[in-house]
């Protein structure tokens, strides 16, 4: 029973994208959604349905604004500023109490769609996110 608790998943995980450390807040979405189609087959007047397109919702990172880090800002500019087709590789990888790794989630071939910058209160003293969302292609789970 000891060893059941060990391997439960807390709200720890780690993310890279394109292969560096990103200091992410949280992330949403990125689920893979199933299409269902509707139709029948000839004189049948039962409505039958039928497995459709298959796609992957898009995905939302919050990260920390750091003096280091400007994997998403840069990667906006390379878009907006240079005209690049800059695709990204977001990995996700959700750990366990004991730092043990518990499902690995691979996006690849993401474009990102939009990128949120805060609004600053001189007074505040709140650490800094950026909001990203992308549309990601490929979704491999392990």
């Amino acid at each position: 029973m000891a060893e059941a608790d060990t391997k439960t998943v807390g709200k720890a995980f780690k993310c890279e994208i394109n292969g560096q450390f990103a200091p992410i807040k949280s992330y949403s979405g990125g689920d893979l959604q199933a299409e269902k189609a509707e139709a029948s087959s000839g004189s049948s007047q039962h409505n039958e349905s039928t497995m459709g397109h298959n796609a992957i919702n898009e995905l939302t990172i919050v990260a920390y604004i750091t003096p280091t880090y400007k994997g998403l800002t840069d990667g906006m500019a390379a878009v907006a500023n240079q005209g690049k087709n800059e695709r990204f590789t977001i990995t996700i990888t959700e750990l366990a109490k004991d730092g043990s790794t518990v499902k690995t989630f691979v996006y690849d071939q993401c474009l990102m769609t939009s990128l949120d910058f805060p609004t600053m209160d001189a007074n505040g003293g709140e650490i800094l996110c950026e909001t990203a969302t992308f549309k990601p292609q490929i979704l491999t789970v392990s």
